[in-house]
């Protein structure tokens, strides 16, 4: 009988009441727990997802902006060609109307390809007159120039590029000797 009557005592509202609150006790701090942590668990994802997003769209903007990088460095050979072309025509005024015409048609072409550079972003790098910098210069050869400051570029051998300033192609120089 004795079980019994401490199964009735153990159904009395006071008992189930106090046995509530001791579980709940023992009970709330690790649900607490538990919902900080995945709180925390859900900010971290949420964070990660964002930081995620944002690198894949400056990886896009890149790929898009960069895209045509090497077709870029393909058309400065071709405009090299231009230039060279044009450098080496001599007194213009002995040559025919029809020889005459075609440097005009050279001229316009490779400032043509000069404008279309532009509007995507491809510039000329203009050592002329400054310190080597080896981030945008190839020195090819040092000359001992005494009117020269040391480090100073002499000459110009080819014409670097940039594209949305990332190097294409280095400016190939002479520089005077330290």
């Amino acid at each position: 009988m004795d079980t019994e009557k401490q199964q009735t005592e153990n159904l009395k509202p006071e008992v189930v009441e106090q046995e509530n609150e001791e579980t709940l006790k023992i009970v709330e701090p690790t649900l607490e727990e538990q919902l900080t942590a995945m709180k925390d668990q859900w900010l971290r994802s949420v964070a990660e997802c964002e930081n995620v997003r944002r690198r894949f769209e400056k990886e896009k903007e890149d790929a898009l902006k960069y895209a045509a990088t090497q077709f870029a460095r393909d058309m400065i050979g071709i405009t090299d060609f231009l230039e060279k072309a044009l450098e080496n025509v001599a007194d213009r005024d002995s040559l025919s109307e029809s020889v005459k015409a075609f440097i005009e048609g050279v001229e316009m072409t490779q400032k043509e390809m000069h404008n279309a550079f532009s509007r995507h972003g491809v510039k000329k790098v203009d050592p002329e007159n400054k310190t080597f910098d080896p981030n945008v210069h190839q020195a090819m050869i040092e000359v001992e120039n005494p009117d020269v400051e040391p480090g100073k570029i002499v000459d110009i051998m080819q014409h670097g590029y940039t594209m949305h300033g990332r190097l294409l192609r280095p400016s190939m120089v002479s520089v005077s000797k330290k």
